[in-house]
């Protein structure tokens, strides 16, 4: 087999987070599944192509150089097969799609607090987080965000994630996703009132 050791698989990230594996995608929103050999390197895999075991729940919109492109077209798991040009198995994953039920501005890298966020005045870095009914953390690289009061923009290299210019009151950030408009809304930080 061109790959004994099977493959690794990474999602596009999470903001907020370290974590890289694949996460559910959107109902009708997109991800890219990279994948590499043990050695660490797509450059070094055969001639391969990308199935879905389910299409009817993941759909293979491309596939090539290392990485699978899916979007989430109903609820449930299906299998992404990797195979070389002979069609010969180089390793699987189970991924799922699901429903998109919320929007919420996940935390800074490292804080575990599960109290609500509130933004001082002045430049802050938000992630959108995207979440299932079931809380699951959701991928949709085709998430784009609109209209707003403040002035954001988009962290370079990122899917999920704005430098914004908060003010000293609530802000909502419309939030574009396969599956429809959502939207973020911003707590601003009252006053300091203690040290």
């Amino acid at each position: 087999a061109a790959t004994p050791n099977g493959l690794r698989f990474y999602g596009p990230g999470l903001g907020g987070t370290l974590d890289s594996a694949p996460h559910p995608t959107v109902i009708g929103g997109m991800q890219t599944i990279r994948f590499e050999d043990h050695r660490g390197a797509a450059r070094l895999l055969p001639a391969h192509t990308a199935t879905s075991d389910t299409p009817s729940v993941l759909e293979i919109v491309s596939s090539g150089n290392g990485e699978a492109r899916v979007r989430g077209r109903s609820d449930g798991s299906a299998r992404l097969r990797i195979a070389d040009q002979n069609n010969q198995l180089l390793d699987r994953i189970a991924l799922d799609s699901r429903q998109l039920a919320r929007v919420d501005s996940a935390p800074p890298l490292l804080i575990t607090d599960a109290r609500p966020l509130a933004y001082a005045p002045g430049t802050q870095r938000v992630h959108a987080a995207l979440f299932s009914s079931a809380n699951e953390r959701l991928v949709d690289e085709s998430l784009t965000f609109g209209a707003s009061a403040a002035r954001y923009s988009v962290t370079a290299g990122t899917w999920d994630t704005i430098d914004i210019e908060m003010p000293a009151t609530d802000v909502t950030v419309a939030v574009a996703t396969g599956a429809g408009p959502i939207t973020l809304t911003l707590r601003a930080a009252g006053p300091i009132d203690d040290i």
